[in-house]
């Protein structure tokens, strides 16, 4: 399993068909109502909380004097449900305004991001391929697709997007950024630090750049070049987390283990409720042989993120190296809530004695998974102080994870243990 996280991709695509929403508004004729209402409404620089934009929103709809403009502060509306995770409620205004416009191109863009936010791929998919039949210019739709696809996996339809934003508009660095991020996802890191060095010059104060940059960097070990551009995400949103977590990763890698607890402590006071930092901070106490450390930390972790099988694995490990009794039925109780079809669903029957160390071998269907289950193999071998066949397994994890594993830093980190 990758050690490094990126932010959710949703949020691009949402913030492009917002101002997409805003440019139309800009060029519709306004008659009557409070002029206050639609700019509290529009929320073009973002001054206002999504229920303050829904009150005006509310107040501009029953205001405005044309279609197309109660369409626009219908989606207004829309946009701030969205941004309090209503999805439901957004939809509803969605469908009204393209009832009152069925014209309008960014309304099923809008619509398609609600959809597409509720995870009905196949209805958000349907409306961004409307929104281009109506307009194939419209930006903001392209890159909603480009990220439908990217998160199925269909890079080449991805970039094929993508590629077409950046010809309709190439001083537009959101487009630069949105096919950087597939380039990333695809494995083509150096086509996705190009793309997002253009954003870059394009836009030189858009912290996503430089965030997404910067995971790029981690993701080749350039550790020096990702901090600083982890800095720089930072001074321009200095209360973004992720930032926080991949720089105090970034540290990890220079091996300045202080400066990543310092990050990983701060991200927990931005964001009390992001797994993620609970995840790297219990699995740094756990290679440094901290059991009670790690497994309070990675107990919070799996509370906050009950269907996220690597965090029972790793709760499990630290509570049992603990020397918890409790550590098998805690893991037992929540195995209900896993695929048990996927990896490393192996790896929880194992631990919970419905598996064998053989069968866990021979579960994996790809090098990945391999190289994991011999370290959790291994981490099962300690726990029954079998030491030589522990040290065999974990020897063949640390030769073949690759070493952005979290798989491939705990087998280091219990060897060094172990040959001490």
């Amino acid at each position: 399993m990758f050690s490094r996280f990126a932010k959710p991709a949703a949020a691009i695509a949402l913030l492009g068909v917002a101002a997409a929403a805003t440019v139309a508004a800009s060029r519709l004729g306004w008659f009557g109502g409070d002029s206050q209402d639609r700019t509290r409404c529009l929320n073009a620089e973002h001054r206002f909380t999504p229920d303050e934009s829904i009150a005006g929103c509310t107040a501009a709809i029953e205001a405005a004097d044309t279609a197309s403009a109660r369409s626009v502060v219908l989606q207004g509306r829309g946009i701030a449900y969205q941004a309090k995770g209503e999805q439901d409620r957004a939809i509803v205004d969605y469908d009204e305004a393209i009832r009152i416009d069925p014209k309008s191109a960014t309304a099923f863009t809008n619509r398609g991001n609600a959809y597409f936010g509720k995870g009905d791929m196949q209805r958000a998919l349907a409306d961004y391929n409307e929104a281009l039949r109506l307009n194939a210019r419209l930006i903001s739709a392209l890159l909603a697709r480009s990220e439908l696809y990217r998160r199925q996996g269909k890079f080449d339809r991805a970039i094929a997007d993508g590629d077409e934003a950046i010809r309709l508009d190439p001083r537009e660095p959101a487009a630069f950024n949105d096919r950087g991020l597939t380039y990333l996802e695809n494995g083509a890191v150096n086509l996705a630090i190009a793309d997002f060095d253009e954003a870059i010059r394009l836009n030189p104060d858009r912290a996503d750049s430089f965030y997404d940059r910067g995971y790029a960097y981690l993701q080749k070990s350039d550790y020096n070049q990702a901090i600083a551009d982890f800095n720089e995400t930072i001074r321009l949103r200095p209360a973004f987390a992720f930032a926080f977590i991949n720089r105090g990763n970034a540290y990890r890698g220079l091996g300045d283990l202080a400066g990543a607890i310092a990050d990983f402590k701060d991200a927990v006071k931005l964001d009390p409720k992001n797994p993620e930092v609970f995840w790297t901070l219990g699995r740094i106490d756990f290679n440094a042989g901290d059991y009670a450390a790690a497994a309070s930390d990675l107990a919070r972790a799996a509370e906050l993120k009950p269907d996220q099988a690597y965090f029972l694995i790793w709760r499990y490990l630290a509570q049992a190296r603990a020397g918890s009794t409790d550590a098998r039925a805690a893991l037992g109780s929540d195995a209900g809530k896993l695929d048990a079809a996927k990896w490393p669903y192996p790896v929880v029957e194992l631990y919970l004695g419905q598996r064998s160390a053989e069968a866990t071998l021979a579960a994996p269907g790809n090098a990945d998974d391999r190289c994991e289950a011999q370290f959790y193999i291994g981490e099962w071998r300690l726990l029954q102080d079998d030491w030589a066949a522990a040290m065999e397994a974990l020897k063949i994890a640390a030769d073949t994870c690759p070493k952005t594993f979290i798989e491939y830093e705990g087998s280091r980190a219990a060897l060094k243990r172990l040959e001490k």
